[in-house]
């Protein structure tokens, strides 16, 4: 999403084949929705993140340097303004730190890839929305419920959760004047 218009820029999704524990048990598929033939059929972790890469490249970001590849205010001196400099930046955005600070390194380990710089920083909208509003959710429901924000989708299914989480993040922006920056990050 692009957080000074709320409009949803682009979207990614793709299913990862576990090869640990290929098999899915029914209490995950019952969670999360997905099927043992949706990961059959999709790529392992390291062409999914590959898969990721090129998206990211596609629109403009650098993935290596987790910033954007356009160089309009390079030369401004200022850099252009804070809003149009804040509004090329890449971060990501999800609902604590579990997923960024250890399943992705874990599975970049696993996988003999390097853990990709784009993923090293990220904002948790939970803090976000503890720190806007002082109030502290214990659930993803429970912000979308505090927040007028009707949840959409099958709660664990990861994209439906991101597409809460964003749609979260942008009420706590427009309507609640919070800021979203870097609450967490990887240190290399």
């Amino acid at each position: 999403i692009h957080c000074a218009t709320g409009e949803r820029v682009s979207e990614f999704h793709t299913f990862v084949k576990p090869v640990v524990n290929p098999s899915l048990t029914d209490f995950c598929q019952e969670l999360t929705g997905i099927t043992q033939a949706q990961v059959d059929a999709a790529p392992e972790f390291p062409e999914a993140l590959r898969m990721l890469t090129d998206w990211l490249e596609s629109h403009g970001f650098d993935a290596r340097e987790n910033t954007r590849m356009d160089t309009e205010h390079e030369n401004k001196g200022d850099a252009g303004n804070a809003e149009e400099s804040y509004g090329n930046t890449l971060l990501w955005v999800c609902d604590g730190d579990w997923d960024l600070r250890s399943m992705i390194p874990r599975q970049c380990i696993l996988s003999e890839v390097a853990p990709p710089h784009y993923l090293s920083r990220w904002a948790d909208v939970r803090k976000t929305f503890s720190d806007s509003l002082n109030v502290s959710p214990k659930t993803l429901l429970s912000m979308c419920q505090v927040l007028n924000v009707p949840f959409i989708g099958k709660a664990h299914s990861g994209i439906d959760d991101a597409r809460n989480i964003a749609r979260c993040a942008l009420v706590l922006i427009q309507e609640h004047g919070a800021v979203l920056a870097p609450s967490s990050q990887i240190k290399a």
